[in-house]
């Protein structure tokens, strides 16, 4: 197979539908026109405080929201959540990027986005290339030549402590800013429903108090060790994608926002199957939005993956020279225009997108 040579058909209904979500896209735009290592900086104090502010007014907010969606479940949604979602959805929706759906193409699009989003129990955010052992490793081949994909020291858990993991949600706005990271910073992110900064300051502002009152900071012995741990797990964190941060002022939403340094570099969201492993055990205060996996995934448990439509050749490529051709691979851009259509409550509630169950009223 030559460089500019298509690749065979996908087989299988799963992937035969992943590349005619792709192709119609790309043709409608044609037609308009421990592994860690690495050189990260310590995060300064000012991006401490941010964090902690973030912490505080965030973490309040989200806190009343978990617990307003949760007291209304099985319920006609409340006013106050009504308000929430029409404000929400204002603020989320603004972008300068044109649609990636044109209106007469809208419903089919819809429909097949759900049609492999009803089997997504968990959702994952990686991307192609990350930093590791001083050098730049390609996550994706490393999941190809591995046969799926494995977990890998984690740090981001300063109460529970380092772990071999692969970090998931049941919400895939979580999974996505984690995806976003990766992209390259030279180049301009396409269509998305609200930046990643914007979900990311939702989901993880409780976190902070929550894993200090779970680490028991009123104990000094334990408050250097928890500031010690937290403070490598933003280096960690951010050292994945980046060296070093544009800005040593740079709190963790903002990394995620900055994109990486590794050129070429792009997010992929992938999906779990129902079942796919069994919950490690983590601190409870990451275990709010998080469900993490010990064990290694195979491809067969993967519903599929999303990447920028601009690399959809690129990787279906890749995982059909590989034989994994059964695969799904459809346009990130398409992933975020069905989530648009959610309510933003049901976005951060985790449960599963299936666009045809949708019930309720969302105006006020």
């Amino acid at each position: 197979m030559n460089e500019h040579e298509e690749p065979q058909e996908l087989q299988g209904d799963g992937g035969t539908l992943g590349r005619e979500l792709a192709d119609e896209l790309l043709q409608a735009q044609a037609a308009e026109a421990g592994e860690t290592h690495h050189k990260s900086v310590k995060p300064s104090r000012k991006a401490m405080r941010s964090l902690a502010k973030s912490a505080v007014l965030g973490g309040m907010y989200t806190w009343y929201l978990d617990r307003r969606i949760a007291g209304s479940e099985g319920e006609a949604k409340p006013l106050d959540l009504r308000l929430i979602d029409r404000l929400a959805g204002r603020k989320l929706g603004k972008t300068t990027e044109v649609s990636p759906v044109s209106p007469e193409d809208e419903a089919e699009v819809l429909e097949d986005v759900e049609m492999i989003y009803k089997d997504v129990w968990r959702w994952h955010g990686t991307g192609r290339y990350q930093h590791r052992n001083g050098e730049v490793t390609d996550i994706l081949q490393e999941m190809i030549r591995d046969g799926g994909m494995k977990p890998h020291p984690d740090k981001l858990d300063p109460v529970a402590g380092e772990m071999l993991s692969i970090s998931t949600s049941p919400s895939r706005m979580y999974a996505r800013p984690y995806a976003d990271m990766h992209h390259d910073r030279d180049q301009p992110l396409s269509y998305r429903y609200g930046k990643a900064s914007k979900w990311a300051k939702y989901f993880m502002a409780p976190y902070p108090i929550e894993a200090a009152m779970e680490a028991k900071l009123w104990r000094k012995e334990v408050r250097g060790e928890f500031r010690k741990g937290a403070e490598e797990s933003m280096v960690n964190f951010q050292g994945k994608v980046s060296e070093a941060p544009e800005s040593e002022n740079s709190a963790i939403y903002d990394m995620l926002d900055e994109g990486s340094d590794i050129p070429g570099n792009y997010p992929v969201v992938a999906g779990f199957r129902e079942g796919a492993f069994e919950d490690v055990v983590q601190s409870e205060a990451l275990a709010r939005y998080e469900s993490r996996s010990g064990e290694f995934t195979p491809w067969e448990r993967l519903t599929h993956l999303e990447v920028p439509l601009e690399n959809i050749k690129e990787t279906r490529r890749m995982l059909e020279e590989a034989g994994q051709i059964n695969i799904p691979v459809i346009p990130l851009e398409l992933g975020e225009y069905y989530c648009s259509k959610f309510d933003f409550t049901e976005l951060v509630a985790g449960k599963p997108l299936e666009l045809s169950k949708k019930s309720g009223d969302s105006s006020i």
